[in-house]
């Protein structure tokens, strides 16, 4: 199996998406319509939130800039030639506190998969999106690994549960702030449509999302991070360790088989140097496995005068999936102490929806 693999999307699609601006551009001289109404499209979709075609009618519509006659073709054409892509959602589960949605959301193909959206005490926002159905990567550990890989998501899917999270916070008199791709899949498995969603996020006409506000997490796909600073210039990038040695991180990742550590770190090594960022190690606490004295000190020499922060993440126990569970506190403060006693900014991962299972492909799973 190819690590860098761009599998294939079985999604047909007859009209023009209204997320399609090269798309719908193309249909404008071809009915007369003047350019103006891919910007106001634009405006109506990321500054008014429309959640439908009729939303979008709606709005431009209003605007004065449209005459009575050239308004009804406009309203003619795109009942016609366009449609707005939307996740149905299955199942929706909000923590006690209120700080965390988790969604599970059906394709048209009738596939799910899952996003989640944060609402952090600094008052930020954050939507985490799947960039596939399933996963390939089989890590142990990983929930969504045990549903195995359906398909990629297309850019337009993966924006949709941007589109969803943005309408739950706009209702909430909120507004969306971050993206992470850290829900189902390999997103540098699914280059071609992540990248084409993240070119729509930056966009100053569509989403507005800052750069430095969008991180990507990989588990070590070496043609992936050596073209990531290429690939996605500013966005920030995040590698899975949830290792200190090879042994130890293939026994619960098998994917990290295809390169050792020397080379995944020598990889990121190159990314930092070319896009002047630093990176982020997340690391999975996971009781008896990797939370050992001796783990902490092979990760101190693994990441030691390196360029990146490190992240440490709790465990979620799913004793009916995988039988791993949560470090104690005790070992991740001791673990985090070793850390930082060598010169390297670590931090703990505020916990924030284990109660509605969270993590990655939980929800899913339950629903099978």
């Amino acid at each position: 199996m190819a690590l860098r693999m761009d599998t294939w999307v079985s999604v047909v699609r007859c009209s023009i998406n209204l997320h399609d601006h090269d798309g719908l551009a193309s249909i404008l001289p071809d009915n007369g319509l003047r350019p103006i109404v891919l910007a106001a499209v634009r405006r109506s979709l990321h500054h008014f939130g429309a959640q439908s075609v009729s939303d979008v009618q709606k709005t431009v519509s209003d605007l004065r800039a449209l005459d009575a006659g050239w308004r009804t073709h406009f309203l003619d054409l795109f009942n016609s030639q366009t449609e707005f892509l939307r996740l149905e959602e299955v199942l929706r589960r909000d923590n006690q506190t209120g700080d965390t949605s988790r969604l599970l959301l059906r394709t048209q193909d009738n596939l799910e998969l899952e996003s989640v959206i944060m609402r952090h005490r600094t008052g930020r926002y954050t939507v985490c999106v799947s960039c596939q159905v399933g996963c390939a990567m089989a890590c142990r550990f990983c929930a969504t690994a045990s549903l195995g890989l359906k398909r990629n998501l297309t850019w337009l899917e993966i924006l949709a549960q941007v589109d969803h999270a943005q309408a739950i916070l706009r209702a909430e008199g909120n507004r969306l702030r971050n993206v992470v791709f850290m829900g189902m899949g390999e997103p540098l498995c699914n280059v071609d449509h992540v990248r084409r969603a993240v070119s729509a996020l930056v966009d100053t006409n569509q989403y507005q999302i800052a750069r430095s506000h969008i991180t990507i997490s990989t588990c070590g796909i070496i043609a992936g991070i050596a073209s990531f600073a290429k690939d996605f210039p500013g966005l920030g990038l995040a590698l899975s360790l949830h290792g200190s040695d090879d042994s130890t991180r293939q026994s619960i990742m098998p994917s990290a088989r295809a390169a050792p550590l020397v080379q995944v770190m020598e990889t990121l090594d190159v990314f930092s140097k070319q896009s002047n960022k630093e990176y982020l190690i997340e690391y999975l606490m996971i009781d008896g496995v990797n939370d050992s004295r001796q783990s902490a000190d092979n990760l101190v020499d693994l990441l030691r005068g390196r360029r990146l922060k490190v992240n440490l993440i709790a465990c979620n126990a799913a004793p009916h999936i995988h039988p791993y569970g949560p470090s104690s506190q005790e070992k991740v403060e001791h673990f985090r102490t070793s850390i930082i006693r060598a010169g390297i900014r670590c931090t703990v991962r505020f916990n924030m929806g284990s109660s509605i299972d969270a993590a990655c492909g939980q929800l899913a799973y339950s629903q099978r």
